[in-house]
């Protein structure tokens, strides 16, 4: 049986009783977290189209490295936003041992 609305009462034992604590709200927060996204997003692209040009040019020439850049380059970016989020987790060992082999390491 649920406790009725107008019955419940909330504990809050640690709450910060510093006035200006709660007056700011920690300046640009949420342009640092879209920045450091972007940086984040960016570096990934840039890192996956370089060394998409690099293996793409190697194997097939300019055209390889125009379609080798273009693939490695969304790959990169896919891999800074699901794959090095995933890395920094506690992840169990089946999705360790799959992001270990994606990052290259020896399985």
């Amino acid at each position: 049986m649920a406790v009725p609305c107008e019955k419940r009462l909330v504990l809050a034992d640690k709450l910060n009783g510093d006035e200006t604590h709660w007056a700011s709200n920690d300046g640009d927060y949420a342009e640092a977290v879209k920045k450091s996204f972007f940086d984040s997003l960016l570096d990934g692209f840039l890192n996956g189209l370089e060394r998409g040009v690099m293996v793409g040019g190697c194997v097939v020439g300019v055209p390889g490295a125009i379609v080798g850049g273009l693939v490695g380059g969304i790959l990169g970016g896919l891999r800074a936003l699901v794959v090095k989020p995933l890395a920094k987790l506690k992840a169990p060992k089946t999705i360790k041992a799959v992001l270990d082999i994606l990052n290259g390491a020896d399985a």
